[in-house]
């Protein structure tokens, strides 16, 4: 039971002014990094339970997650043009509604925090 005593706890309050293109950056890169968005989903949900971000900074993460996919897709397509020619569309659809859900993240954060 000492081990608990040396566990190390972080503040994230300090992330609370950064923009939240910040944050869609870092659920790309943290879905970039383990190949998978469900553990940054994951790993988000938890942060956010324990009040570590907020809610909007949790909605950005995990539209970066979604975009992080899209590298596995990348790579894949340096196998042969067939694949290619998919990639570009997968891509471009990805990026296409990031930016389609980027630019209703507020409203819907807004309509979420008077529902609840």
């Amino acid at each position: 039971m000492e081990y608990l005593n040396t566990l190390t706890t972080y503040d994230l309050s300090a992330l609370a002014h950064y923009p939240l293109v910040v944050f869609v950056i870092f659920g790309l890169i943290a879905t970039t990094l383990t190949q998978s968005s469900s553990v940054t989903i994951a790993i988000t949900l938890a942060t956010l339970y324990a009040h570590g971000i907020s809610l909007i900074a949790a909605m950005a993460v995990v539209l970066g997650s979604e975009v992080g996919t899209t590298l596995k897709i990348i790579l894949a397509s340096l196998n042969g043009p067939s694949v290619k020619k998919s990639s570009l569309w997968q891509s471009n659809f990805n990026g296409f509604t990031l930016l389609l859900a980027y630019i209703f993240i507020k409203p819907t954060y807004h309509l979420i925090k008077k529902t609840l």
